[in-house]
């Protein structure tokens, strides 16, 4: 069955792009546009900025106190659903075990109502202080749960005994159409410089620091041999513990920190990179990963289960032993080196990815799992 925009779906987004920067923020900002395209949206939001003509925005403040904070997103969303219960036939809930807030109410308001909710998982693992039997109802009850990565999807199904559909994260992604020598200028960057990149924030999961330490086990003189820059974007609460370390490295001379880029502009940096690293210590699905990929920057990447799923060694990418500078120097090595590698991982790269993940074909995905819930009204008897 085919959506229309007479079905409404409420988003539960406390953050969102651009007022928020990491990956499962980006990908909503562009998910709910064209999801609003075949049904009324409604985003519950700290954000003040939704994009697209279709969505309709609840914006509330925070609070500077963190329990308020909680108590106060639990009374919008609960009041929201309340004076939208006659226009919405499903909630959206992003899940993650590191988000502070948690929607514990759902399943009451959820029976109340008679509206059910789907749970998308976007991260693995169990937070310690996380309520079990509370956290137990809140997946008993959803009505479909989705998970962005194959090894999340495992996970969950063997901790909550549910099916878990797996739908992998995408985005639009745009193309630089820019010279790469005239981007190389525009960033302060060498025409015949070789660009090693990083994307993401700067946090301790996603192991900048590993990176900087491997580069800096290159030695100054292969990487003036061998003209490397390292080019690091984004921001986070690291920021001033990476450059200290750029610092006291020495390599300030060939570490270029950019910081926050629009992530309209990023593609720029694919474009310019002939190796990507993503050093990360737990991934779920990577957005900065794939976006590597659909422009065939040949990738190296730690070698935990979500990238692993993604990296197939030696085919599109290599993987490093997960917080070992010294194996990610050596495979750094190898790929600089070998350049018919690169290029062939490269090239596989980009072909494989074009092909087998499309935003639009993910975008029909969720529209099906959708409409499944919405029209046979499962296990409320909403309609």
């Amino acid at each position: 069955m085919h959506s229309n925009r007479q079905h409404g779906i409420l988003f539960l987004l406390p953050r969102l792009y651009p007022c928020a920067t990491g990956g499962i923020e980006i990908f909503h900002h562009y998910f709910v546009q064209a999801i609003g395209r075949f049904y009324n949206v409604y985003v519950c939001s700290l954000c003040d900025r939704v994009p697209g003509k279709y969505i309709n925005l609840i914006h509330y403040q925070n609070s500077s106190v963190p329990r308020f904070s909680t108590v106060l997103h639990w009374k919008t969303s609960i009041a929201t659903i309340h004076r939208l219960k006659e226009s919405i036939d499903l909630i959206h809930l992003p899940y993650s075990s590191k988000q502070f807030v948690q929607e514990y109410y759902l399943p009451l308001i959820s029976r109340l109502y008679k509206i059910p909710y789907i749970i998308r998982i976007h991260g693995g693992g169990m937070h310690p202080s996380r309520p079990l039997a509370l956290h137990q109802m809140l997946f008993d009850r959803a009505t479909g749960i989705m998970a962005v990565s194959d090894p999340i999807r495992k996970e969950y199904e063997e901790r909550h005994g549910k099916p878990i559909r797996h739908i992998p994260s995408m985005l639009p992604f745009l193309d630089s159409k820019t010279p790469v020598t005239e981007l190389k200028v525009n960033y302060g960057l060498g025409t015949d410089d070789n660009i090693i990149l990083f994307v993401g924030s700067i946090k301790k999961i996603k192991g900048l620091d590993i990176l900087l330490s491997a580069f800096h086990l290159l030695g100054k003189e292969y990487i003036k041999k061998q003209r490397l820059k390292l080019v690091c974007a984004g921001d986070g609460d690291m920021w001033e513990k990476v450059t200290k370390q750029v610092n006291e490295l020495g390599i300030q001379d060939c570490v270029l920190m950019l910081g926050f880029i629009p992530h309209e502009k990023i593609c720029e940096l694919y474009n310019m990179a002939d190796i990507f690293v993503i050093p990360s210590l737990m991934e779920a699905r990577p957005l900065a990963l794939s976006e590597a990929l659909h422009n065939g920057v040949p990738s190296i990447a730690s070698r935990i289960p979500t990238l692993e799923s993604i990296i197939d060694e030696e085919h599109n990418g290599l993987l490093f032993e997960t917080g070992n500078a010294e194996d990610l120097c050596k495979k750094i090595r190898l790929m600089i080196e070998d350049s018919e590698m690169r290029h062939q991982l490269g090239k596989t790269a980009r072909e494989r990815y074009r092909k087998e993940y499309q935003f639009d074909q993910m975008v029909q995905e969720y529209r099906d799992f959708y409409d499944e819930i919405i029209v046979n009204g499962e296990a409320l008897g909403k309609g």
